[in-house]
């Protein structure tokens, strides 16, 4: 529900597919970018049952889904009006008993019904609901359109709604409203002479709905388990009917198709239906309700997944599992009001796959409301024996063997022959008496002398390294004991051309005097350089 200050905003009125505004007095569809054919309806915390008052509504704008014609006038609805608040009541304003409401199309809903009235109205309008009780006369609701009169739309008898209390309330398709409900602020149009904005109600004119749970742990989830047809959606909405202090929610697509009031093919409406119940169930999870999954929930990893969204609710499953014959009428009977027939394949998978819950860490009971546990389970492994013989044979495709790998010896640990070491100039140089054409097993070692493991490796000028002897042309020692450091930058001879800042210059090998000895870094760049010479790199 929406409502205004000081009361805090219940989520216990409106669908969850409703979203409300952060400032609590506008709302859209939450889910309209994908399921454009969906109806998302919600009512004020507040109402009364006295008086002469009355709200304003604005329709804001038109939601554009990219799935649908934005010219077609049937893609967006709007409906603003008044309801009674009961248990099990719907929120589609116009199409239940005790709900009466003025549609964007120029029409009266109630009860299903519709009529000529008034004006069409559209983005940028506001409405205005009036209400104006009497104990003889009955209630009178009227409508403005941006302050106009557009007449009294329904006229009740005092018989009709016995004292019961009338709440705001507003229906959107693919379209967002903003309501005026601050009681510091001016009207947007004038009221009728004698109204009063319910905002601006004495605190005992203006009457609250039943407060909602606010905590999870207030909160049950009752988790329906059968095959389909076996009859839990039948189960629920008794059970809804038993309890109606509980106020339930129902999850399923059962719960949603009406809200699509028909429109499109079936198989449209289906499609939709179960995507926005996926993204429903995750919405529900985190708003404190006592809800009923009306889902076949058969699998035991969607019977966990489900289990864990509602971590913090007291969880129940619930297993309806009717003899064999019992459910073959019933399932008989849903598939001749639908019309749509499931391919028994799909009929096999489901019982092959179907396990029943147990009780544990996620579910505190498992009730069995039709046959006991031990003769469900019987019976469903008739049925997973039946369905495995039927379905056709899963074909497993043929293992291709891998080929072997060829794994070579980490080229930083010195004490192990290194292949990759061996393939570059510098390696060559390094140990140019020691380059065996292919490479040792893996887990084995070379017994034979390795320069590199030993320390034998002599400079230019057969002088060796790490030594702790002077170095030829006073270069820099780039090699530390049992270390292999490679080179990435310019090789800078301090003292043979006079200038520390020139790179050593090969003035006749490389055929250009100008080009500086370039070392890349073997590990660095694939494209290993020495000037003009490219050597493509094993790493």
């Amino acid at each position: 529900m929406v409502s205004w200050a000081p009361s805090p905003i219940s989520t216990d009125g409106g669908d969850l597919h409703f979203e409300v505004g952060r400032d609590g007095c506008s709302g859209q569809p939450r889910f309209w970018e994908r399921c454009p054919l969906l109806w998302s309806g919600c009512r004020l915390t507040h109402g009364t049952h006295q008086g002469r008052v009355g709200f304003e509504a604005r329709f804001e704008k038109k939601l554009v889904s990219p799935s649908l014609d934005p010219e077609d006038p049937e893609h967006h609805g709007l409906r603003l009006g008044w309801s009674v608040e009961h248990w099990n009541s719907s929120l589609m304003l116009g199409d239940v008993d005790l709900s009466y409401g003025y549609d964007a199309r120029g029409r009266k809903v109630t009860a299903g019904k519709e009529e000529e009235f008034g004006e069409p109205f559209s983005e940028g309008d506001v409405i205005g609901c009036y209400a104006s009780f009497s104990k003889e006369e009955g209630v009178e609701l009227s409508f403005h359109k941006n302050g106009r009169l557009m007449g009294v739309a329904f006229h009740l008898s005092p018989a009709v709604l016995w004292g019961s209390v009338l709440y705001p309330h507003v229906l959107c398709k693919n379209t967002s409203i903003t309501l005026n409900l601050d009681p510091t602020s001016p009207p947007w149009y004038p009221s009728p002479a004698g109204y009063t904005p319910i905002p601006s109600l004495p605190a005992g004119q203006r009457l609250s709905a039943p407060t909602p749970p606010t905590s999870k742990l207030q909160c049950e989830v009752l988790m329906m388990v059968g095959l389909p047809g076996a009859g839990k959606t039948h189960w629920a909405r008794a059970h809804m009917k038993q309890h109606p202090e509980k106020r339930y929610t129902l999850l399923g697509t059962a719960g949603l198709l009406p809200c699509m009031k028909g429109q499109g093919r079936r198989e449209s409406r289906l499609q939709q239906a179960s995507q926005c119940l996926s993204e429903l169930i995750k919405v529900a999870a985190q708003t404190p309700r006592n809800y009923i999954l009306d889902q076949p929930n058969v699998h035991p990893s969607a019977q966990r997944q489900r289990l864990l969204w509602f971590g913090g609710f007291r969880r129940r499953a619930v297993v309806v599992f009717p003899s064999k014959e019992e459910w073959k009428r019933r399932l008989q009977e849903q598939q001749e009001e639908e019309g749509d027939q499931i391919p028994e394949t799909d009929l096999h998978k489901v019982k092959v796959s179907c396990t029943l819950p147990e009780q544990g860490d996620l579910l505190e009971k498992v009730l069995f409301v039709e046959l006991a546990r031990e003769e469900s389970q019987a019976l469903l492994e008739g049925y997973k024996k039946e369905a495995k013989s039927l379905l056709p044979p899963v074909s497993s495709a043929p293992k291709q063997r891998k080929k072997p790998r060829i794994r070579y010896n980490n080229p930083s640990s010195l004490g192990h022959q290194s292949y990759h070491l061996n393939k570059t100039r510098f390696g060559r140089m390094a140990t140019r008496d020691y380059n065996p054409p292919n490479p040792l097993p893996k887990g084995q070692t070379d017994g034979g002398y390795n320069p590199v493991a030993a320390g034998d490796l002599r400079g230019w000028d057969r002088t060796w390294f790490n030594q702790g002897q002077p170095y030829p042309y006073g270069h820099q020692q780039y090699w530390a004991p049992q270390q292999l450091r490679y080179w990435n930058q310019s090789y800078q001879d301090q003292d043979y051309y006079g200038n520390k800042n020139q790179g050593y210059q090969d003035q006749g090998y490389y055929g250009n005097k100008n080009q500086g000895y370039q070392d890349q870094g073997y590990y660095g760049n694939r494209n290993y350089a020495y000037d003009s010479y490219h050597y493509q790199g094993y790493c």
